[in-house]
């Protein structure tokens, strides 16, 4: 069986990290010395790890603490603190008054979960009557004050000198945010003979990352005194393992930053106390308290400051919404008037752009657009090919469509030729196919910041130790940033957004318009084409069909000469036959001309039975010579061509009878299919009424199904024809919105099926 040794968990890497940034704060292995640390487990509530000071509140030493029972520790107040562990609610908003019984007096027990355990913090009591309502007694007089200023900086100033009254701090700052995480100090409350630090910019890395994420997570954070000698944690382990760390990030003892107690030296600052200021659940700013000597500060003033944060974080919402209401109503109040007119008068771009409401909705100073290659500038702009040039660079690099910068010329060097009059840029891309696109646009101006410190100096590498130091000086430092533009609002670009993308519809709108206009000239000159062609059509099929008319009368007159040579009178026929074949082929041509120019089916209503029976009695003779057997099922009303349709079912069993060998009796079946088979899906069931026309003909390979729907495409040229009919059909079928399909099987026979939307099928003829 494994020994269990006890072991220190303090973190050393923090000696050896190269960046702030990557410190692991929330782990140190160590507690400030004003209170005492116990982990129990949740279940059992064995004693897990203990800071190294439990003897001089317990009178007991690590190594009897560690294992022990919390019961062994806390017998007469086991099951009251056991209540309080269970208690999430009262956990989270309260702390319990625990008493030792070794002559030390009260803590205060603080307690919250990290992953499988309890953490128990005890927080020496230094006046056991002090009251909780008496540090929260101003709170009133806190709610009365808040509600004076008329602008966050009043505000805030008002709270830092509250506070300062309340705790009794040297400095109260309230320290706020910018985007890039600098921070500003907004508003001081300080001593007299002290430096004062109001209007200051510090570094991001002053407060890294990982510290910015604690300030949200644990709102408080206490140094009663600088000199502090951090109290390790200790825990036990079997044999060689590895002790896990103790996550400390809700802790009110957890040990601080060497190096941030090391930054609090450099300012001369012997105690701090930081609340965190939340604002739409994130970090946007401290109460940041300084003391000249070591300073304390007990639970119940905890919790009142806990309060104070509480009111000016909803306060500064007030503040800010109210601020941000009256520039939301007048952004609004420019956009309806520009969306007005964008309706009532149509798209007129020169108009547009420079109307003064396109300005006010974002606070530009200029406007500029690339619309069909056309450059538009209004206001302050830089000139016409320098616009062209910047929005071209724009189109390139905004990926989504959207780019919003202070700083133009940091992603664009070129434009530092014309700052003073774009720096700031909104830009929204109108289409996806094109460069079309609007920009509003605002000048670069000169900053002034000033520093705490060299910001570029915030912190070094010691030389002998190549440990990470904070810079020693906060004096004044100031940089002076050039061609960046005040900032844009939010809802400056959300109404740039909406107009844009009003502009963009409208700019959709008006090319369907157009391009609707334009096809509907196109469809003019092309039905005069087409009449035109139809009479050109006709008169050549009259010039053509008259010369072979007199062809055949001519032959036939030769054929009745009683003394015609046998020779010549074979050659006679041979020629009536071509000019019967060319005459069959001209109405082929003319009737497929007819149906291609797709004539204006007139929702008339055409009995497929009547239909049918017309088209078979074209080969009635045909069928009784060949003893030929047709059955047809009961057909419904169509809505659609009669006439076109007599021709599309002539064609299909003419082809029937064609293609059927002389030695073979036809079988025609016209029919409906009404349930699903191999070529019909129950979705086309339900999408259209389907004819089916099926013989015992040839057939022929199915690599052929769509080359003869093509105009003179015959698979056997030993059988007469034109190779027009089945274009024809095909014509037909997409004149009634329908189409046609066709399988075959060479010596079995072949289907045409015809399609016909259910909507061109009059309902109350369908028979099932």
């Amino acid at each position: 069986m494994n020994k269990k040794i006890i072991v220190d968990i303090q973190n050393k890497t923090s000696v050896s990290i190269d960046s702030c940034e990557k410190e692991p704060i929330h782990i140190p292995g160590s507690i400030q010395p004003h209170g005492y640390l116990l982990a129990v487990t949740t279940d059992t509530h064995i004693i897990t790890h203990c800071s190294a000071n439990v003897e001089k509140f317990l009178h007991q030493s690590v190594e009897q603490v560690l294992g022990a029972s919390l019961e062994t520790l806390f017998t007469s107040q086991y099951a009251s603190i056991v209540s309080f562990l269970e208690n999430e609610q009262a956990r989270a908003n309260s702390t319990l008054l625990v008493e030792h019984h070794n002559g030390f007096g009260y803590c205060h027990l603080s307690v919250y979960k990290s992953n499988e355990l309890y953490i128990l913090e005890f927080d020496q009591c230094s006046d056991l009557a002090e009251d909780l309502s008496a540090a929260r007694a101003g709170i009133n007089e806190l709610l009365m004050l808040v509600q004076k200023p008329q602008s966050i900086q009043a505000l805030c100033q008002a709270m830092a000198v509250y506070v300062q009254n309340k705790l009794g701090f040297d400095r109260v700052m309230i320290y706020r945010f910018h985007p890039d995480y600098t921070g500003e100090v907004i508003a001081e409350a300080v001593h007299e003979g002290m430096e004062p630090y109001l209007g200051l910019r510090y570094p991001a890395g002053d407060i890294p990352p990982q510290a910015r994420e604690l300030y949200v997570r644990n709102k408080i954070r206490i140094i009663a005194n600088v000199q502090y000698q951090p109290v390790p944690l200790f825990t036990y382990v079997e044999g060689d393992k590895t002790p896990e760390q103790l996550d400390l990030s809700d802790s009110f003892l957890r040990s601080v930053s060497p190096i941030h107690i090391q930054y609090l030296k450099n300012m001369g600052v012997a105690a701090s106390f930081s609340l965190s200021i939340i604002k739409d659940n994130k970090l946007w700013g401290l109460i940041a308290c300084h003391h000249n000597t070591p300073k304390y500060v007990s639970p119940s003033q905890r919790q009142a400051a806990l309060l104070y944060g509480l009111v000016l974080s909803s306060q500064l919402d007030v503040y800010e919404r109210a601020e941000s209401l009256q520039l939301i109503a007048r952004v609004d109040e420019a956009l309806d008037v520009l969306l007005k007119k964008l309706q009532r008068e149509g798209l007129d771009v020169n108009r547009l752009i420079i109307d003064p409401s396109l300005e006010h909705i974002s606070g530009a100073t200029g406007v500029i657009a690339l619309i069909k290659g056309r450059v538009y500038r209004s206001g302050h702009t830089p000139s016409e090919e320098e616009t062209l040039n910047l929005l071209t660079f724009l189109h390139s690099h905004a990926s989504s469509g959207t780019l919003v910068t202070q700083k133009l010329v940091d992603i664009f060097p070129e434009a530092e030729s014309y700052a003073n009059l774009a720096s700031g840029v909104i830009y929204h891309r109108l289409t996806k196919s094109t460069d079309d696109a609007i920009a509003w646009i605002k000048p670069g101006l000169d900053h002034v910041i000033t520093w705490a410190g060299n910001p570029d100096k915030a912190v070094e590498k010691d030389s002998e130790t190549q440990q990470l130091r904070p810079r020693t000086s906060f004096a004044a430092w100031q940089q002076i940033v050039k061609n960046e533009s005040d900032p844009w609002h939010n809802h400056q670009i959300n109404a740039t957004y909406l107009f844009a993308s009003s502009l963009q519809k409208y700019l959709h709108l008006s090319y369907l318009k157009k391009e609707e206009e334009k096809q509907r000239l196109l469809a003019e000159e092309l039905k005069k084409s087409n009449e035109e062609l139809d009479n050109i059509n006709w008169i050549n099929a009259h010039d053509l069909k008259e010369p072979l008319r007199k062809i055949r009368v001519f032959i036939s007159r030769m054929l009745q000469a009683e003394d015609l040579p046998e020779k010549i009178g074979e050659d006679l026929m041979k020629v009536n036959k071509s000019a019967i074949r060319m005459q069959a082929l001209l109405e082929d041509i003319m009737n497929y001309a007819r149906v291609a120019a797709r004539e204006q089916l007139h929702s008339q209503e055409a009995d497929l039975n009547v239909v049918l029976l017309d088209a078979l009695d074209n080969f009635s003779d045909e069928i009784q010579s060949r003893n030929a057997i047709v059955f047809v099922n009961p057909m419904p009303v169509i809505y659609g061509n009669a006439f076109q349709l007599r021709q599309l079912f002539t064609n299909l069993l003419g082809n029937a009878l064609k293609f059927t060998p002389s030695d073979k009796t036809p079988e025609i079946i016209v029919s409906h299919p009404q349930s699903p088979t191999d070529e019909v899906t129950e979705a086309d069931l339900a999408q259209f009424f389907i004819v089916t026309v099926t013989d015992n003909g040839v057939g022929f390979d199915e690599q052929y199904k769509e080359r003869i729907f093509k105009l003179f495409q015959r698979l056997d040229n030993n059988v007469h024809g034109t190779g027009i009919g089945l274009a024809i059909c095909r014509k037909i079928m997409e004149n009634h919105q329908g189409k046609i399909e066709v399988s075959s099987e060479p010596g079995i026979g072949t289907t045409f099926r015809l399609y016909f939307p259910l909507e061109f099928v009059k309902p109350t003829t369908l028979t099932s």
